[in-house]
């Protein structure tokens, strides 16, 4: 089965970022190096983005480029180095993805997941999972 992307969710993302700083489609297009129409048809969902201008889009709007990632559909460059980095962690997400849990299944586990990476850390369950720390103020 092919996995195809839906970019709706981050078309709407990156223009009501846009929106909110008040820039128009030529602003952006120029802040980040490609035309207006490839903006617009970003920010509608009938292209892909490429990782790269997830980045640019990241430094320009300065916010996590994760966040954008997600947005997209997509596993960041350094996420996915560390999975594969980590042949314990493939093995794990190889074995859940294998044995076709159950939503409420899988949910219990990335929820002992996320509760031991707080715990770990020293931080609340709540900042793993919200993103609006990571949305840089100017």
């Amino acid at each position: 089965m092919d996995y195809k992307r839906d970019n709706a969710e981050f078309g709407s993302f990156i223009r009501k970022l846009r929106l909110a700083r008040g820039w128009t489609l030529l602003d952006c297009a120029n802040r980040v190096g490609i035309s207006t129409n490839y903006v617009s048809q970003l920010e509608r969902g009938v292209r892909d983005p490429t990782e790269s201008l997830i980045v640019k889009f990241a430094t320009e709007y300065k916010i996590d480029e994760g966040i954008l990632f997600r947005k997209a559909s997509m596993i960041s460059p350094d996420v996915r180095n560390v999975i594969l980095r980590n042949d314990s962690l493939q093995k794990a997400l190889s074995y859940i993805h294998k044995n076709n849990l159950s939503q409420k299944k899988e949910r219990e586990i990335m929820d002992r997941l996320f509760q031991d990476i707080a715990e770990f850390l020293n931080i609340n369950v709540d900042d793993i999972l919200n993103e609006d720390y990571l949305i840089i103020d100017d």
